[in-house]
């Protein structure tokens, strides 16, 4: 989390009201300026499953240090990630286990979304609510767009933790997509489940880091280049690096377009003879 005041006290009452209690929710605060650790504390108190993690002096390091520190720190046979501003049903947790023990070469499970907004503008259907309406399961990088847009939301996936150990999942990121990164990395280790079930509610609002990139055309353009990159420099499965270095070029290409489009060329003639340079 970091400064979700707003949000964190729901985000874990979705946990404590899960249908199963075998549990540990590790919430990872990454910098906080606001009453987030405080009100983080008082679940604690009053729960030992519940603990709060930090960075070293209590520095901000970003999104996939966060999601390192508490992976490295988790128990469970399962890991199932949770952004401070989105919250579970009530049958999220025990929905995937039991998906996950039905499909066990499957290494990742991800579900249908139910959106909400604070400026009550919904979108009923989104990229994560597939036309699915039974148990699909399939692999992430066979698809034609697994590198075009980010069809699984964070909120809703359960992980087995031996697949993340075999991973590197923490690298430095600016922008978005760190975790569209870590489904592609994931994915050259099995196959992934889809339940149409909308499990999580996913809560898009002005300061998230979605909204941050979807409302910028130029911080999107420069998130995927960024995405691209890391898929390039991370991942070893040579049809994976061919598709990501087609992409890349074509991305850069509309860059440059649109820069042409906006920055008039530079003006050339012949000095002024008074220039000093």
């Amino acid at each position: 989390m970091y400064n979700a005041e707003d949000y964190i006290g729901e985000c874990i009452e979705s946990v404590l009201a899960q249908s199963i209690d075998d549990w540990e929710l590790l919430v990872v605060d990454d910098g906080s300026t606001d009453e987030s650790a405080r009100i983080v504390n008082e679940f604690v108190v009053s729960d030992k499953r519940i603990r709060l993690l930090a960075h070293p002096d209590g520095a901000n390091l970003g999104v996939s240090s966060s999601r390192q520190l508490g992976v490295h720190t988790a128990r469970g046979k399962y890991i199932a990630f949770l952004d401070a501003d989105d919250f579970y049903e009530e049958n999220k947790l025990e929905t995937q286990i039991a998906a996950m023990v039905g499909f066990p070469d499957c290494v990742v499970c991800h579900t249908g979304v139910t959106e909400i907004s604070d400026r009550d503008k919904c979108r009923d259907e989104t990229l994560f609510n597939q036309s699915f309406t039974q148990p699909h399961q399939y692999n992430l990088h066979e698809r034609d767009d697994f590198l075009d847009q980010n069809l699984i939301c964070n909120s809703t996936v359960l992980v087995r933790a031996h697949a993340l150990s075999e991973v590197i999942f923490a690298f430095p990121q600016l922008f978005q997509y760190e975790d569209w990164t870590l489904w592609i990395l994931l994915s050259t280790g099995g196959s992934f489940l889809y339940l149409p079930d909308r499990l999580v509610h996913y809560r898009i609002h002005d300061k998230s880091a979605t909204s941050a990139v979807l409302n910028n055309s130029l911080r999107e353009r420069y998130s995927r280049v960024e995405f691209l990159s890391s898929v390039l420099a991370l991942c070893d499965d040579s049809e994976i690096i061919d598709a990501a270095e087609v992409r890349l070029h074509e991305t850069l290409d509309t860059l440059r377009d649109n820069y042409r489009k906006y920055v008039p060329p530079p003006k050339r003639g012949v000095a002024d003879s008074n220039s000093k340079g």
